[in-house]
């Protein structure tokens, strides 16, 4: 009952596969590369989710600095 997202690549313009209800088509590259392209498309929706959210992506709530000498 969950809904499901996933990112795919497609050669051409076709349907979303079976079981994903959202998806987020990449461009088919090479083997080497495609984990970069998947990489890229996800970091972008999830700035996207931030700005629809109202969340400043810079500048995360729970995110510290921690330095040490």
């Amino acid at each position: 009952r969950a809904t499901v997202l996933g990112v795919y690549e497609s050669i051409d313009e076709r349907e979303i596969p079976e079981p994903i209800d959202f998806g987020i088509s990449v461009p088919n590259t090479s083997k080497e590369l495609q984990p970069i392209i998947m990489i890229i498309a996800v970091q972008l929706l999830a700035l996207e989710i931030a700005r629809v959210k109202g969340i400043d992506p810079d500048s995360p709530k729970f995110l510290t600095k921690v330095s040490g000498i």
